[in-house]
């Protein structure tokens, strides 16, 4: 028994070749593993080049995630009440208000407000 494999060349032209059932069918494993191989490492090419180089914003959101870093890093430089401060009001899932962070630590609003602005230029100093 026989296998026909067709051959495709760069110029366009194809080539059917008769060849043993045998070997025909170890030549059409082969190629059918590098058909897999060649569409495996397609992918991975395809996926790097169009989320490191070509993902409009890929950049932009590289230097953000830099920012939040810094900004994370900055606020860990902190005293821990700055710090509390400043995840209860900015960064929890269920942030609160001046207000109310005020009633919870029976504090008056004008002193979380300029505890709020003391927070604020030190982390910009820590950040500058």
């Amino acid at each position: 028994m026989t296998v026909l494999i067709t051959y495709e060349f760069a110029t366009g032209e194809k080539v059917q070749v008769d060849i043993d059932s045998e070997f025909g069918d170890i030549i059409l494993q082969f190629e059918k593993a590098e058909k897999l191989n060649n569409r495996a490492e397609t992918r991975k090419h395809q996926s790097l080049d169009t989320t490191i180089y070509h993902s409009p914003g890929t950049e932009i959101d590289m230097l953000r995630q830099f920012e939040v870093n810094r900004l994370y890093e900055a606020i860990q430089k902190l005293s821990p009440e700055e710090q509390d401060l400043v995840h209860k009001i900015y960064l929890d899932p269920q942030t609160i208000s001046q207000k109310e962070y005020a009633r919870r630590f029976q504090m008056t609003l004008s002193i979380v407000e300029k505890n709020i602005a003391k927070t604020k230029a030190k982390l910009r100093k820590i950040l500058n």
